[in-house]
């Protein structure tokens, strides 16, 4: 399975969105920027991804569509299979029922990126109040495997349509 994500102008996106109806989609919106992810087991409709393989995941992620996180690691090469090896314990280990998750590989690019779904931004304060993801970082820090770059980035969804937040 492979995650794909553009970036556009909203107008833009939904006319993507529009034209493929029967694709795994969505959008997203901050107050900086406009995404569409692209999740499939072919290859993307995009002319310009970011291209990701999923590792790990759980839940749909149109199920918990109101809002999202995105947590951005820089890895070094040799810390890159005990990442992907960890990452989804941190996970584990403070779990949510109200979200669902995707560990990605880069394809082309660095870093990595865990993108978490939640019902609503609350549910993501609650979890992200116990740091689960400073964990990783910690740990990789620890073993100089990891360059000082971890980052959250998020966004908003309401039905189908992106809200700034």
């Amino acid at each position: 399975m492979n995650l794909y994500m553009t970036f556009g102008t909203l107008s833009y996106l939904q006319k993507i969105v529009a034209s493929h109806p029967h694709e795994q989609m969505l959008m997203l919106q901050n107050k900086l920027t406009t995404i569409l992810l692209h999740e499939t087991t072919g290859s993307t409709l995009f002319k310009e991804p970011i291209s990701y393989q999923v590792l790990k995941g759980t839940g749909n992620m149109h199920q918990f569509s109101s809002f999202v996180a995105f947590h951005y690691f820089s890895i070094t090469e040799e810390a890159k299979p005990l990442f992907e090896s960890r990452a989804e314990e941190y996970l584990l280990k403070h779990p949510s029922s109200n979200s669902a998750y995707r560990i990605l590989r880069p394809i082309k690019h660095n870093p990595y990126l865990i993108i978490t779904f939640w019902r609503q931004a609350l549910d993501f304060e609650s979890w992200n109040e116990r740091h689960p993801l400073q964990e990783i970082q910690q740990t990789m820090a620890k073993k100089k495997l990891f360059t000082p770059a971890y980052s959250t980035k998020t966004f908003s969804i309401i039905e189908g349509i992106s809200k700034e937040i």
